[in-house]
């Protein structure tokens, strides 16, 4: 993709940019930026394991485990290192929630049901990487980037769907995890079903970039990261944002804090409260989507 700067209405190109030394350069970038760039929480970088080092682990917004593996230009074994990598994790999942717990709070979620993650990054990826992935099938995600000094993109190269652990411990590349709306509205009564379908509404009107995404746990609600997320109970809703702290206002002070992902929430129990909570989402979206 390229790059233009309007310079008294003339498009001036941007050329791209070298990070250097792309383990302390790159890598840094987007370990210290990795909730806002991909929406996951960092854990650990160059963790060691037998035969190998992992660049970077986290966790993301659906508590799912998350390898990051950088190729660099002349490397043409990171996407073998990284099937290595995931298969590791999957053999010592006791190892990767401690490392977890320790780093992110002893209270953290993690998630096995669905797939762990492997996230392959860099500058461009060639028809033979493309075609090594399309051989093994292995559940690789291709992100791509582009330095243009004061301006940084990410992008999905190819789209993977979530698996779901079959019987035997195994991952079948054909079950896809299946978590409805429908599946969270068994729990509520009449009135807070009525509730939420007010509120859903209001959320995904927000912006045409807002994305729905049923999990197990709650209804997540992204732009591209998540801003919030809404748990269904039988007589109310219990609501999560991600704010910024320091610009974020809530006059009737009824958001609470805890060691959770996004840590801040509320509930409410009427359709009177919607428009304050509505206020309270929005900055969430806009603190996200800007």
């Amino acid at each position: 993709m390229s790059l233009f700067e309007i310079q008294s209405e003339k498009a001036k190109k941007i050329l791209r940019r070298e990070f250097g030394d792309e383990r302390k350069g790159l890598q840094k970038f987007i370990d210290d930026n990795l909730e806002i760039l991909l929406g996951i929480r960092f854990i650990e970088k160059w963790y060691s394991i037998p035969n190998g080092e992992i660049d970077t682990l986290g966790l993301d917004d659906s508590y799912t485990p998350v390898i990051i593996e950088y190729k660099r230009k002349q490397d043409s074994t990171a996407i073998n290192q990284g099937i290595f990598y995931l298969q590791w994790l999957k053999q010592n999942k006791r190892t990767f929630e401690m490392l977890a717990r320790e780093k992110l709070g002893k209270d953290t979620k993690i998630d096995w049901l669905q797939q762990p993650r492997l996230i392959v990054i860099a500058q461009e990826f060639s028809p033979w990487d493309l075609a090594l992935i399309n051989e093994t099938k292995s559940p690789i995600e291709l992100k791509k980037y582009a330095y243009y000094g004061k301006m940084f993109s990410i992008e999905d190269v190819n789209i993977i769907d979530t698996k779901v652990k079959a019987r035997g411990g195994e991952y079948k590349e054909e079950t896809i995890l299946n978590y409805t709306i429908e599946r969270h509205l068994k729990k509520p009564i009449e009135q807070i079903k009525e509730l939420f379908e007010v509120l859903r509404k209001s959320i995904l009107a927000l912006g045409d970039d807002v994305e729905e995404n049923p999990t197990k746990w709650w209804i997540q609600y992204k732009a591209p990261n998540i801003f919030t997320a809404v748990s269904l109970y039988k007589k109310k809703i219990q609501i999560w944002i991600k704010i910024d702290e320091d610009v974020f206002k809530d006059p009737k002070k009824i958001v609470k804090t805890m060691k959770w992902n996004p840590p801040h929430h509320f509930t409410i129990n009427s359709k009177e409260e919607i428009p304050y909570a509505m206020d309270l989402i929005k900055q969430a979206y806009i603190f996200v989507s800007s």
